[in-house]
C-alpha cells in the first residue's frame, strides 16, 4: 500500500482547491432533507407484521393501534406506559419497620445457627 497522497478537489462554494482529507467545515453542503413531505415523522396507525397483534381480552387479532386500544378499553383493561408522571409530593415515603441494628442482629444469629463465622460482629 502506498502513502495517502494529498488529493485536492475544487470547492463549489469558494472556487479554490481544498484537501479531500481536510475539507473546511464551513464549505460542506447542508445535509439532505430526509423526506420531501412537510411532516416526515408521522406516527402511523397500523401495527404491521404478518398477522397483526393478538388481543388477550377478546381473542382477536388487530392490525390497527386505535382498534387495539378500543378493544382494551371495551374488555375492561387498561393500557400502561403512556401516562404522565404524577406529582411526587403525593407519594408516601418508605419508613422501615425495623432498625438496621435489628436486621444486623438477625443476620448474625442466622449465620451463627449455620456455623458461619460472623467476623467482628460490629455494624459497619
Amino acid at each position: 500500500m502506498g502513502v495517502l497522497k494529498d488529493r485536492r478537489r475544487l470547492c463549489r462554494h469558494c472556487g479554490e482547491l481544498h484537501s479531500v482529507f481536510d475539507w473546511p467545515d464551513n464549505h460542506r453542503d447542508p445535509a439532505p432533507a430526509r423526506s420531501d413531505h412537510p411532516a416526515p415523522f408521522v406516527i402511523r396507525d397500523d401495527i404491521g407484521g404478518i398477522n397483526g397483534l393478538f388481543h388477550h381480552g377478546d381473542g382477536k387479532r388487530y392490525d390497527s393501534k386505535s382498534a387495539y386500544r378500543q378493544a382494551t378499553r371495551d374488555s375492561g383493561c387498561i393500557e400502561a406506559g403512556g401516562e404522565r408522571p404524577q406529582d411526587r409530593s403525593s407519594f408516601r415515603s418508605f419508613e422501615p419497620q425495623v432498625s438496621e441494628q435489628e436486621v444486623f442482629a438477625d443476620v448474625c444469629r442466622t449465620l451463627a445457627e449455620h456455623d458461619v463465622s460472623v467476623g467482628s460482629g460490629e455494624l459497619v
